[in-house]
């Protein structure tokens, strides 16, 4: 029975996207080559990596794929109106991808047989991410700035070694942006001593390669919140996930 209920599940990804596109395989390899890049790709990165040719079919293959919901546009902050990074958002699709697919040639109990494993936890984490950036308005309402004009982008360094990111940038008209850092664990977060250099550089990287004069603050939004220990003092402002779905006041 299980074996037939597993089969059931993995032949639903291939149904789904026949159900909705006329020409499905470009649409499978798109989001097969996000889902193995969990951060993004550029447009360019993405046509190369799902092996189609730019122009009108991938044009319209991702416009098809963004407007259903499976994939999401997060324009650079450096660069927001030709640069950026498309992402694999849909729950389904991902959860697809990562496990059904990796685990029905290995063992049919994966799922249950792999809870403790580093790739449940990358799981865990990157789950968490797509939540939290799916959440924007309830980060902003915990900051205090739901009323604030505030462009939401992502940003990568072209410059800084080790590489530095930060997957939500929100940039207020009040003359601040908010870094955040987007963290899941079991338990509260404790920062370390690298983690907070780590932190420091990251800022100092953004500005001084986007040159912006507004004010910096590192935002930790984890699941539990943080330890108030003597690396904390790298964070301005912290989000819990409770707070994603805490209601309006």
């Amino acid at each position: 029975m299980l074996r037939e209920e597993r089969g059931a599940a993995c032949d639903e990804y291939g149904e789904l996207y026949r159900s909705l596109f006329a020409h499905p395989d470009r649409h499978m390899r798109m989001v097969e080559a996000l889902a193995a890049k969990p951060s993004g790709l550029t447009r360019e990165a993405l046509v190369r990596a799902a092996g189609l040719v730019t122009g009108g079919s991938a044009t319209g293959t991702l416009e098809e794929l963004e407007h259903c919901g499976f994939i999401v546009y997060d324009p650079d902050f450096t660069r927001p109106s030709n640069g950026g990074y498309y992402r694999l958002v849909d729950p389904f699709t991902l959860f697809h991808l990562r496990h059904m697919v990796a685990g029905r040639r290995t063992d049919e109990h994966q799922w249950t047989n792999g809870l403790e494993d580093g790739g449940r936890h990358a799981w865990a984490g990157l789950a968490f991410e797509q939540v939290c950036l799916a959440h924007v308005p309830q980060i902003k309402r915990r900051l205090g700035i739901a009323g604030v004009s505030t462009t939401t982008t992502t940003w990568r360094s072209r410059r800084a070694n080790p590489a530095a990111q930060v997957d939500l940038v929100l940039d207020r008209r009040d003359g601040v942006i908010n870094l955040c850092e987007l963290k899941y664990t079991r338990h509260p977060y404790a920062l370390t001593k690298q983690e907070h250099a780590a932190l420091e550089r990251r800022r100092e990287a953004f500005q001084i390669e986007t040159r912006t004069p507004k004010a910096l603050h590192t935002t930790m939004v984890t699941t539990y919140g943080l330890v108030a220990n003597a690396y904390a003092s790298a964070v301005q402002s912290q989000v819990v996930m409770d707070d994603l779905f805490a209601a309006a006041d």
